[in-house]
């Protein structure tokens, strides 16, 4: 069985700091890792994905996506919040 974990950063350079640390661990044999990336949005609402293989992939969301993203994002938001 394998388990999805996000961790968010405000600071991109912190979340590729600690991928490349669990990339690190994952090769001393510490962790097991099926992939690390790191997802950035910026304002123009493209979102930029690394993954351990080092692709990037560039998305652009339109406005109607964007909206829905972020609905699902406040759901989410409201359901973990009780």
């Amino acid at each position: 069985m394998c388990d999805l974990i996000v961790i968010g950063y405000e600071d991109q350079f912190k979340a590729d700091e600690v991928r490349t640390h669990l990339l690190k661990l994952q090769k001393e044999f510490l962790i097991d890792l099926e992939d690390a990336v790191v997802a950035v949005k910026n304002d123009k609402v493209l979102t930029v994905i690394q993954g351990s293989g080092g692709k990037v992939i560039t998305i652009s969301l339109t406005n109607q996506q964007e909206q829905k993203r972020q609905a699902a994002l406040d759901a989410a938001k409201a359901t973990a919040t009780g």
